[in-house]
């Protein structure tokens, strides 16, 4: 039988609640700051030139670094959570969920719907910058994805569309929902998951985007009961923001260019994640459970 943290007091569990969510996420971000020091320190060390230095000319070596920190943060709060629900340690507020969240989850019909967020989300984005390229927070966004552009295909590839969204899923799909459930209602276990989600991207535009791609994605696992899914939607969108959605606004610039390209794609994507959301309303088997992987 597991040992359970439980309490009838719930401005106590709110409490804790909020304490979990803030060490989850403060936690990944000491773990990246802790890493960087101790490569920067070892840079010194073997070569004798400054972390800042050494990434400025060597953008592969960057990209090398948030591989090692995800492997490193996939293993240490992967364990975590593991432990935490293995043994039943926080035991929701509200076992109980909406009719809202039974809905039977394929993995067909998130592929379907990754690709459909990634498109909805193209379309947006370049509909605003087509306006507003020229403000500062497009010039530093931009900057970012140059940043990013520089590294070397394959490595970016693998860390954005494999490691980046697995930790990114257990962190705050994985942790922050359950945590919340500790001390919340689930739908405002999902909001809190998404808010911090988009603000840890760090900047203004991934964090209007991952906000929303972040209820989502909540939606998915506590319908689900299972942080697999999730991470397989997840997957599916950066895989696409990568190779499908380039090559579908290729295809379309043949015929349309411009904000009209932009609008087919945002049409395409608000109706392919329409239909998601309007079909498979069905309860997922009672035996999925909502700390198993």
């Amino acid at each position: 039988m597991g040992v359970k943290l439980y309490m009838k007091n719930t401005i106590y569990r709110k409490i804790l609640s909020v304490t979990f969510i803030i060490g989850a996420v403060l936690g990944v971000m000491i773990l990246q700051l802790v890493l960087l020091r101790l490569m920067g320190f070892a840079l010194k060390m073997v070569f004798g030139i400054s972390w800042d230095e050494f990434v400025n000319g060597n953008t592969v070596f960057k990209t090398l670094f948030y591989i090692i920190y995800s492997v490193a943060g996939i293993g240490l709060f992967g364990s975590i959570f593991h432990i935490i629900n293995k043994y039943s340690f926080l035991k929701p507020l509200n076992d109980k969920k909406s009719s809202f969240f039974e809905r039977t989850i394929s993995v067909k019909g998130l592929i379907v719907l990754g690709i459909a967020l990634q498109a909805l989300s193209y379309g947006v984005l370049n509909i605003i910058y087509s306006f507003a390229r020229d403000t500062e927070v497009f010039k530093n966004y931009n900057e970012l994805m140059k940043n990013i552009d520089g590294s070397t295909t394959w490595i970016i590839f693998f860390y954005t569309a494999l490691l980046g969204p697995v930790l990114e899923e257990i962190i705050f799909r994985g942790l922050c929902i359950d945590f919340g459930r500790y001390g919340f209602s689930t739908v405002t276990s999902l909001i809190i998951s998404a808010v911090c989600f988009g603000i840890f991207h760090g900047n203004i535009i991934q964090c209007c985007y991952a906000i929303p791609l972040g209820l989502v994605l909540g939606y998915v696992k506590i319908c689900s009961g299972r942080l697999r899914y999730s991470i397989i939607l997840h997957i599916t969108i950066n895989m696409s923001a990568i190779i499908i959605i380039p090559v579908l606004a290729a295809l379309i610039s043949q015929i349309a260019s411009g904000i009209v390209l932009y609008g087919i794609m945002l049409v395409v994507g608000i109706l392919l994640t329409a239909m998601w959301f309007l079909g498979g309303k069905e309860k997922n088997p009672p035996e999925e459970q909502d700390w198993q992987i």
